[in-house]
């Protein structure tokens, strides 16, 4: 039977807190790429599509993928140094029993498998990352394709995740426990927006 509903995360800032951990990582190295080294300018590239804000600041597409990997060198077989938000791997887990449930990051795949097998979060269907597709929007769609009458929900923690959320045909869902604000999250009129991790177990369980 066809699913009705399919869930496709976001994995920054939405399931793990790796904001300042990562914030710090992209100050340390941003000069390496010619970029500003600095934590306001680290998030405002997260208002656009991650890759596509870099590309503006003239990096192409093997500086995009480079510096995603530089960022995660220190992280790498290390995934217990980014934790889950309180309560999201047992909602995770909830979650992927009663819907189709998808990741889709900027981060790279094998990061993200590495940290689902370490917290324990079992039955996402795939894992879509940076390295495959720079777009969320083109991954998003793919995924769609595949299920045609289905609603989907694209559940994510900034500006750029609703903007790809609502170009790709998804319900947008932000959530603002990540790497934006409840302030700028609104400013960009998502759907729904959430404050808390049981807000969003009220929504689908």
């Amino acid at each position: 039977m066809a699913p009705k509903k399919v869930l496709v995360f976001d994995y920054d800032g939405t399931i793990v807190d790796s904001y300042r951990a990562y914030a710090r990582r992209f100050v340390a190295i941003a000069g390496k790429y010619s970029l500003q080294a600095s934590e306001h300018f680290f998030q405002s590239l997260y208002t656009g599509n991650f890759a596509a804000s870099l590309q503006d600041h003239a990096l192409d597409k093997k500086d995009v993928i480079a510096l995603i990997h530089d960022i995660r060198v220190p992280f790498n077989g290390k995934p217990e140094a980014i934790e889950p938000f309180e309560g999201m791997v047992q909602l995770m887990n909830t979650l992927t029993k009663k819907y189709r449930v998808y990741v889709v990051t900027s981060n790279l795949t094998s990061v993200i498998k590495e940290s689902l097998a370490y917290w324990k979060i079992y039955g996402v269907k795939e894992v879509i990352g940076g390295e495959m597709e720079l777009s969320k929007v083109n991954k998003l769609v793919r995924i769609r394709k595949r299920y045609p009458r289905a609603e989907l929900f694209y559940i994510g923690d900034t500006a750029g995740d609703v903007h790809e959320a609502k170009e790709a045909g998804y319900v947008a869902i932000a959530v603002s426990w990540g790497y934006h604000t409840k302030a700028q999250l609104e400013g960009e009129h998502p759907d729904i927006l959430l404050s808390k991790v049981s807000e969003l177990r009220a929504l689908f369980v």
